[in-house]
């Protein structure tokens, strides 16, 4: 018999009395936190589960997910190399996207938030669009993930511009 399965009926005895969980711990020298669980988990089987390590579904490390309703699933070097896996391919998704729309893989200042307000930049043409729910990424976050935005661009099958090309889209030549 456990230390837990012993002081449960004394405890809900006690309890029963009318004493609160600190006089309950000082009497039986446990902690009020201690008297509580073992008057509400006499078992431990709570405790057991609550406490139970779940293992990383990519490299089987042991992990701990105290919030019951969010489980973890990857510890976290996995979680952050799988969001970044995750962000890889939907930069590449918008990049093959825009050239598509467009012609031509954009450009980091086609992707500049800041110059795409301008009416004749093709970034307004995607806010115009009705069809287009989408949204691009930033150049920054793109840089963060491939090093470079042309390693951006070659990710996603296509060969960067060089610099200072100074490429004019068609829809920037008819302006």
């Amino acid at each position: 018999m456990s230390r837990r399965s012993e002081l449960h009926p004394v405890i809900v005895q006690l309890r029963a009395q009318g004493l609160v969980w600190r006089e309950i711990g000082e009497r039986l020298g446990i902690s009020l936190q201690t008297a509580h669980e073992y008057a509400t988990d006499p078992t431990g089987e709570k405790a057991h589960a609550r406490k139970t390590k779940a293992r990383c579904r990519d490299c089987g490390t042991s992990i701990r997910s105290d919030h019951p309703s969010y489980p973890q699933l990857r510890c976290v070097p996995c979680d952050s190399a799988h969001r970044r896996t995750s962000y890889k391919a939907w930069v590449i998704d918008r990049i093959q996207d825009w050239a598509d729309r467009f012609g031509d893989p954009p450009t980091a200042s086609d992707w500049n938030r800041a110059p795409s307000t301008r009416a004749n930049h093709p970034a307004a043409a995607l806010r115009q669009d009705d069809a287009s729910d989408q949204e691009w990424p930033c150049t920054s976050g793109a840089r963060l993930v491939f090093g470079s935005w042309n390693a951006a661009i070659r990710a996603a099958g296509y060969e960067p511009l060089r610099s200072g090309s100074g490429r004019l889209t068609d829809r920037e030549a008819a302006a």
